[in-house]
């Protein structure tokens, strides 16, 4: 399975702003409807991150950070996120963001 990173162009929509409205909406809504696909391949790397959160949360963290990187295999060998990008940021007594990164 290729990664498709968000931030290339979609071949699909190129010229979207010089075509009739009705074909922009098709143009949109069949990129719509690849959502959910997407969603399900990755929910077990999303139940790994939301595990990760809570254990983080119930350990008396209150702050989540997440750390960009490559888009690599998790510890179970499926492509996507890495739960292990989320770390937790110490609480501040300031009530503030702590000042860190």
């Amino acid at each position: 399975m290729m990664v498709r990173i968000t931030e290339e162009r979609n071949p699909n929509s190129l010229g979207i702003d010089e075509k009739p409205v009705e074909e922009i909406l098709r143009i949109i809504n069949a990129e719509d409807q690849k959502v959910p696909t997407a969603v399900s391949a990755q929910i077990p790397v999303i139940a790994d991150a939301a595990e990760a959160i809570a254990a983080t949360i119930s350990n008396g963290r209150s702050r989540l950070l997440r750390r960009g990187g490559e888009q690599r295999q998790d510890r179970r060998g499926r492509g996507g996120g890495d739960p292990a990008n989320i770390r937790a940021a110490p609480r501040s007594g300031s009530g503030g963001d702590g000042g860190g990164p």
